[in-house]
């Protein structure tokens, strides 16, 4: 019988439940719409996006580990041909600015395009953002 102590039980909460409370704290933020939000990871999302596939994204960003401790914002919004974009927030938003990427993050970030079709089921397109979600770079 496995008791209240015993450590599988800690260890699955211990792993689980910081990540499961980022679905409890759904909330409204000033400037960039909803928000799912835990730790130090926050998917915005504008009023057309389903809170699911902002959820859907933030599982997506934790399997794929992702996640590096630091404070991280991204958004998800559709164009006009419903496809989505997401927008990522530069460490070094200067320094993309005046440098642009490599070759070799440009295809990391491709490949992370392609990728997460398997989220959407449909395009997207990533764009690097400031802070404030203003793009400074486009992935094509």
């Amino acid at each position: 019988m496995i008791g209240v102590n015993h450590p599988e039980i800690f260890n699955f909460f211990k792993k689980t439940v910081p990540f499961m409370l980022l679905f409890v704290f759904l909330s409204c933020s000033s400037g960039h719409g909803n928000r799912v939000h835990g730790d130090n990871f926050s998917v915005y999302f504008s009023e057309d996006i389903s809170p699911k596939i902002a959820e859907k994204v933030a599982f997506y960003w934790k399997e794929n580990q992702f996640l590096t401790g630091e404070k991280q914002d991204i958004k998800i919004e559709k164009d006009e041909n419903e496809n989505y974009i997401l927008f990522i927030i530069a460490n070094f938003p200067e320094e993309v600015k005046e440098k642009g990427l490599t070759f070799e993050e440009r295809k990391l970030l491709l490949e992370l395009e392609n990728d997460l079709y398997k989220v959407f089921s449909k395009e997207v397109n990533l764009m690097i953002s400031d802070q404030n979600f203003n793009v400074i770079y486009s992935v094509e």
